[in-house]
């Protein structure tokens, strides 16, 4: 499997808003985290940085306007990455995921993801990340899902165990 790999989707789920700490968040909740530019996402179907979205859309995103709901962007130039940024959390909010039909679990990878704990999901091998659209107010998320993050070679009729 290449980095990016589509794994596992989750299940439909609501949005809720929490207190500003990640500490108490039950594990049908999906904490809505990105760190800065380096931060894969999924847009249009596509895995890529935020910083390569960024660039891709520069005509469309407003000045004025924050690039990520729930986020202020926060430059931080770095050596050989003038244009480097984080992005600091504003209001936390979480994809609370519904219960996956015990006759789906383990059938679909379209809500697989929701069959464990989300913390599960980030592995040395595997990271959970968000599937965004572009709105007005800036992008926003749509529902989490389970990426490769890095490469991984499975040889035929085996399984792997993430750990």
């Amino acid at each position: 499997m290449c980095q990016g790999t589509h794994i596992a989707g989750f299940a439909k789920g609501k949005w809720v808003q929490h207190k500003s700490t990640l500490d108490g968040i039950p594990d049908k909740n999906v904490p809505y985290l990105l760190t800065d530019c380096d931060t894969l996402i999924l847009m249009n179907g596509a895995t890529l940085s935020i910083s390569d979205w960024m660039a891709s859309l520069q005509e469309k995103l407003k000045p004025d306007v924050e690039p990520f709901k729930y986020f202020k962007r926060v430059n931080m130039p770095a050596v050989g990455k003038p244009d480097h940024f984080t992005l600091e959390r504003t209001h936390l909010v979480c994809y609370n995921m519904a219960d996956v039909p015990e006759s789906d679990k383990g059938f679909q990878a379209s809500n697989i993801g929701s069959c464990l704990p989300w913390s599960s999901w980030n592995t040395k091998a595997t990271q959970i990340i968000w599937t965004l659209r572009l709105a007005a107010k800036g992008a926003l998320p749509v529902r989490p899902s389970v990426v490769a993050s890095t490469m991984v070679r499975v040889p035929g009729e085996s399984c792997v165990l993430l750990k």
